[in-house]
């Protein structure tokens, strides 16, 4: 019995954590402004057409010169470019 109300417990707080970590991705979206961002990536000289808040990184879709997109990341503070799968 002891060992059920244990697990029991157990699983409990490992469901909260979960729905604090998706408060968390809820709140970084509702403070995103993606006018803000795309500006601040123009200023930056990244050619930005959209951007999406993206697990936790900002995701950015980016014109290149010869006219096509391609996706890029970066880190939501500072924008600095993120490399994925490093």
């Amino acid at each position: 019995m002891m060992k059920r109300i244990i697990i029991v417990g157990m699983a409990a707080l490992v469901g909260l954590s979960g729905l604090a970590a998706t408060a968390q991705a809820a709140e970084f979206k509702s403070q995103f402004d993606r006018d803000r961002v795309i500006s601040a990536l123009h200023e930056k000289g990244i050619e930005a057409d959209a951007v999406e808040s993206w697990s936790g990184l900002i995701r950015a879709f980016v014109r290149q010169p010869d006219g096509s997109v391609n996706m890029q990341f970066f880190q939501p503070d500072s924008l600095r470019p993120v490399i994925m799968g490093r």
